[in-house]
């Protein structure tokens, strides 16, 4: 088993791996308001969080983040699934508000 997403281990197994499309990462301020990303790149499936500063974040066709969205602890790292567009859906949106008065960014990193 071989192909652009599939490492093999030292037995030759093949694992499924997702690549990060680094060209296209964005970086959201975290802040007392909403703030979203802007769209993903087209076919977009998956994307790693990572936040300098604890944050709340929401998903969505159009979120908004407030104190009740899931919680981002600071450097933590989470990967979590996202809607591509397609003519049944829009592309889903990321939206970011800081916890409580932490400073810093949110970190988007498509994988494929």
């Amino acid at each position: 088993m071989s192909g652009p997403n599939v490492v093999l281990t030292p037995g030759n197994q093949g694992i499924q791996a997702l690549r990060p499309d680094s060209a296209n990462d964005q970086k959201v301020a975290l802040g007392a308001s909403s703030a979203q990303c802007t769209a993903l790149p087209e076919g977009c499936r998956v994307v790693q969080l990572c936040a300098s500063g604890a944050c709340h974040v929401a998903v969505g066709v159009d979120p908004t983040a407030d104190a009740t969205s899931m919680y981002l602890p600071a450097d933590a790292v989470v990967t979590i699934a996202v809607n591509a567009h397609n003519a049944n859906h829009a592309a889903d949106l990321i939206a970011v508000i800081r916890d409580g008065s932490a400073t810093g960014n949110l970190h988007i990193t498509p994988l494929f």
